[in-house]
């Protein structure tokens, strides 16, 4: 009855401070919450882990989930958020090794990207054959991103070209931007500004800011300057709305 309409609310409105970047009206909801409840309603108690991830308090996420022995892959996803998300890539791999049972693509996209961090190529590759033949673009950049930390651009090529250009989990800015930061850490700053190049709607701020230190890297000058005058006209436009 009413509890539940009263959790309902409690949840939402967590997940609107996280939207809104309001953490002190976050506190306050978590305040009104009797342990009791946050204990036996699951949900409520995952939305709080993000919430505090989110805020970067990872004590305050960890307590939360090991406050009661029951958790499912939606907890265990937003502790190891919380753990990559504070720089504690050791801890989130610990916590994915633990908690086997309660995997989904998401855990193993987290799990890739703190293998990145700690340089376990391996562990990193094992995690990959886990993910489900679904997984979405999320997975595909996390291991864009991984494949091109460790140098094997092949198969960071290999796995952008599969992302469509329409539909379903296509080609958005970040695959985009991950695919030509891994062009320029490998030193492959021409493959980087023809990418550039061959995606005008995909192009942003971070992806023009690459652009130019690709044009930097290769001593190229008036490009890059053409490069950033676009990027200034940009700028004068949004603001001039």
């Amino acid at each position: 009855g009413q509890q539940l309409v009263d959790d309902i609310s409690h949840t939402l409105g967590l997940k609107a401070c996280i939207a809104t970047n309001n953490r002190a009206k976050g506190t306050r909801i978590h305040e009104l919450l009797s342990s009791d409840v946050v204990q036996h309603n699951l949900t409520l108690r995952n939305v709080l882990i993000d919430f505090y991830a989110y805020f970067g308090e990872v004590e305050t996420a960890k307590q939360l989930f090991y406050s009661h022995s029951h958790n499912d892959h939606f907890g265990v996803s937003s502790l190891l958020n919380a753990y990559v998300h504070a720089g504690e890539y050791k801890s989130a791999l610990s916590l994915y090794d633990s908690y086997s049972a309660l995997h989904d693509d998401i855990c193993h996209s987290t799990a890739i990207k703190a293998c990145i961090h700690t340089n376990e190529f391996e562990k990193g590759q094992d995690i990959e054959r886990r993910l489900s033949g679904k997984h979405g673009l999320v997975a595909k950049t996390t291991l864009i991103d991984f494949y091109a930390h460790f140098g094997d651009m092949q198969t960071a090529e290999t796995i952008f070209g599969s992302l469509p250009l329409s539909g379903k989990d296509t080609v958005d800015t970040v695959a985009f931007n991950a695919m030509m930061t891994g062009y320029i850490q490998n030193g492959e700053c021409e493959k980087a500004l023809a990418l550039f190049d061959a995606h005008p709607k995909l192009q942003n701020a971070t992806s023009n800011i690459l652009a130019v230190k690709a044009c930097a890297h290769l001593n190229e000058f008036d490009r890059g300057k053409a490069i950033h005058s676009r990027v200034l006209d940009m700028d004068s436009a949004r603001h001039s709305v």
